[in-house]
């Protein structure tokens, strides 16, 4: 069973340590992968941070808040805890 994360990722994340303009990304163009709309920060499912960082770079992930939310349901997936929530 591959175990995936869920991270975080913002504009500042993509540009850090990149020389070439055409992969650094700011606010004004950082958008969802799905509904296209422009986002402050996107969720990724991947093995680890570098990995989530490098899928955003090459446009294959990167989803705001709700259409995350949206593919986890439709994938139906259950989350762990190591304790109780609530």
């Amino acid at each position: 069973m591959v175990r995936y994360k869920v991270f975080v990722i913002y504009p500042e994340d993509v540009c850090r340590g990149e020389s070439k303009p055409d992969i650094c990304i700011d606010e004004s163009t950082f958008k969802c992968g799905s509904c296209n709309w422009y986002a402050g920060r996107v969720f990724v499912l991947a093995r680890s941070r570098d990995e989530a960082i490098e899928l955003v770079k090459r446009g294959l992930a990167g989803l705001c808040a709700e259409c995350f939310l949206d593919l986890l349901i439709d994938l139906n997936v259950d989350i762990e805890t190591k304790e109780e929530i609530y």
